[in-house]
């Protein structure tokens, strides 16, 4: 791992004020920054445990952060944001200008769309309808969509290498 996400790092976690979240958030900001090395800089989003502003349902505290591609922590520069759990787990959102860190990761988390958040991914109709929105599940690591009222596991077609669903009589990818 570079010296820069090292030395930034460090920074975040000695603010952290829980134990348990300082080594949670450095290993799985570690895990995150050795599969994408453009990564450089961590910028936190508060230092105490808080409910998930991403994820309404997810009843755990979380540490939310922002990574970024410069020692300028601005929005200009960040490639990804997401938090962590106190026992390791977390998810993390790449913006499309940088989606092909998505499936290196793994661990990327769209939130049903609420109107308020840019983070989500959508797949498109093969047939032009309306778009699904899609995450990954971080226990399966299986893309799911959302229907409205509940997550549904996608189907992997091996010959276009892609996670697709059929509903409402439309096909969609992702």
């Amino acid at each position: 791992m570079s010296g820069p996400i090292k030395s930034s790092l460090a920074k975040a976690v000695a603010a952290i004020k829980e134990p348990a979240f300082q080594k949670s958030t450095e290993r799985f900001v570690e895990g995150i920054a050795a599969k994408v090395p453009i990564i450089t800089g961590i910028k936190l989003n508060g230092s105490r445990p808080h409910k998930s502003h991403d994820d309404p349902a997810d009843p755990k505290p979380v540490i939310s952060f922002a990574l970024y591609k410069s020692n300028k922590l601005n929005s200009r520069n960040r490639v990804a944001s997401g938090h962590v759990h106190d026992d390791g787990t977390g998810h993390v959102n790449f913006p499309s200008k940088y989606k092909q860190y998505r499936a290196i990761t793994g661990m990327e988390y769209k939130p049903p769309s609420s109107g308020t958040s840019g983070q989500s991914s959508s797949g498109k109709s093969k047939s032009g309808g309306s778009d699904l929105t899609w995450r990954t599940n971080e226990q399966t690591n299986r893309a799911e969509w959302w229907d409205g009222t509940k997550w549904v596991e996608g189907d992997w077609s091996d010959e276009y290498q892609n996670w697709y669903a059929y509903y409402n009589g439309e096909w969609y990818y992702w």
